[in-house]
């Protein structure tokens, strides 16, 4: 289990940023990555990407590098990406029906539990197997 700490929004900007090029390496089946590989992918000192890590631990080891996958599980620990959270969305028009379909919610861990709308027609019915409920029942 990898320490919180209060940490700044520039901290915590270069942390997604670094879980974004990890998770593009993955796709090109990167296993092991330096940090000089990963910050001269996203043009910042290598010096800040290790203090940025050494902020909440030990990661990688000298000469040889981080592991991938583990990288990005522990990134996405910190960004707090590993726990599912619950949403729901406000309106079942175009918009909400758009957000209720976008894939990448899946891929963060969002799962949108109902929609809400204040239109008859579209209360009762569903959107991509989600109900849609009145706006007067949101609590």
């Amino acid at each position: 289990m990898v320490k919180k700490r209060n940490i700044s929004t520039e901290t915590i900007k270069r942390m997604v940023a670094y879980l974004r090029c990890l998770e593009q390496e993955k796709k090109k089946d990167v296993r092991i990555i330096s940090s000089k590989d990963i910050t001269s992918l996203l043009s910042i000192p290598p010096a800040q990407f290790r203090k940025d890590l050494s902020f909440f631990g030990e990661f990688g080891k000298r000469g040889v590098g981080y592991n991938v996958d583990t990288l990005i599980d522990t990134l996405k620990e910190l960004l707090g990406l590993d726990k599912k959270i619950k949403a729901i969305v406000i309106g079942a028009g175009r918009l909400g029906t758009a957000l209720v379909q976008y894939p990448g919610f899946l891929e963060i861990n969002v799962e949108i539990m109902g929609v809400f709308d204040n239109d008859i027609s579209k209360i009762g019915g569903s959107i991509k197997g989600i109900r849609v409920y009145s706006i007067k029942d949101v609590k």
